[in-house]
């Protein structure tokens, strides 16, 4: 979570929101979803070796968790984090109508990072515990709250690239000696790249655009840098421990920003129908 005060949302109607099943397609704007291509048909383009000994199956780069950090106003230099959240069970409001309601409070986002969630000892048949992922587009950065005391570290403009040296340029044309630069990278070459794993600029989240997923205990989930989310919602009847990987550099307004949506304001996500399609999904698997 980031530190200062958080950033207040625009009055905003009541707003309820539906609730779909977690796909890479339908998550696509939004970031990546990591889940086992050979029990699914929606992840297209994926490579896959054999490895360690003929008993396993290689995905190549089932995610991208490229740094961005050089765009930051502090260009101070960021390294890998890898941390675990333990995240107990979300209490539901009950409505008169039967439904179960999340009230969203809060979003953060990440400026300059990717950030992925891997859940750990979840079943994919456990129709008992599951998690929910809420997130927003990013508005034009000139809908930005002017009034907030708080302002986003953005645009700060890429340093310029440093000329190579001559030992740089000839290393460069063989394998370093210094490193396992030995054997073909695995990544495919660059092709064009989604607009999800681009950092989404400074605006504000778009509230009345929010999208809700659930998520089975065999999906993890990759926020792209910039993506506006609500802190990880699990439902159910028992915490889920989840291992999180991002960039971090520990200057907190570039690490995360927090936008807080104001009291008056209702966002809110029927779980219910959300529920009983992942319900329905985990039957059919």
């Amino acid at each position: 979570m980031a530190s200062g005060r958080p950033i207040h949302a625009t009055s905003l109607s009541n707003h309820l929101i539906p609730v779909t099943n977690l796909s890479p397609d339908g998550f696509a704007p939004f970031g990546q979803v990591i889940q086992n291509p050979a029990t699914h048909n929606d992840l297209p383009g994926l490579e896959h070796v054999t490895a360690n000994q003929g008993t396993a199956t290689k995905w190549l780069d089932v995610t991208d968790m490229t740094s961005h950090y050089e765009m930051s106003r502090s260009q101070r230099q960021a390294r890998v984090a890898v941390n675990m959240f333990v995240c107990q069970p979300r209490k539901l409001e009950e409505r008169s109508d039967g439904r179960r309601i999340f009230n969203v409070e809060i979003l953060e986002r990440h400026p300059f990072t990717p950030q992925t969630f891997v859940p750990l000892g979840v079943s994919k048949s456990d129709e008992k515990t599951c998690y929910l992922i809420v997130v927003a587009p990013t508005l034009p950065s000139r809908s930005w709250d002017e009034s907030s005391e708080r302002q986003p570290p953005y645009p700060t403009p890429p340093s310029p690239k440093r000329m190579r040296s001559l030992k740089e340029l000839l290393l460069g044309t063989r394998p370093n000696p210094f490193t396992n630069n030995y054997a073909p990278s695995t990544t495919p070459p660059p092709t064009k790249t989604s607009s999800a794993l681009k950092p989404k600029g400074p605006g504000p989240p778009d509230l009345a655009n929010l999208k809700a997923f659930i998520a089975r205990g065999d999906q993890a989930v990759t926020y792209g840098p910039g993506t506006w989310h609500a802190p990880m919602v699990v439902l159910g009847e028992k915490p889920i421990e989840f291992v999180v990987v991002q960039h971090a550099n520990s200057v907190a307004s570039e690490d995360c920003q927090e936008f807080e949506i104001k009291s008056d304001d209702v966002v809110a996500v029927d779980v219910s129908s959300g529920i009983m399609a992942a319900e329905s999904a985990k039957a059919k698997l």
